[in-house]
């Protein structure tokens, strides 16, 4: 499914490491969420997005 989690390019472990790397590269914490966002949209190319449930 597009947009979800486990479509990652990267594979789960991938993406794991993805964003372990942009946590431990960011400036600070005001930084943190803002790397983890394109550390996670780097493994979507196609930019699609899955609406959450509930």
């Amino acid at each position: 499914m597009a947009g979800h989690a486990l479509a990652d390019v990267r594979g789960a472990v991938g993406r794991a490491r993805a964003v372990q790397a942009a946590i431990a590269a960011a400036d600070g914490p005001e930084q943190i969420e803002a790397a983890i966002a394109a550390a996670l949209d780097a493994g979507n190319p196609s930019g699609a997005r899955q609406n959450p449930l509930f």
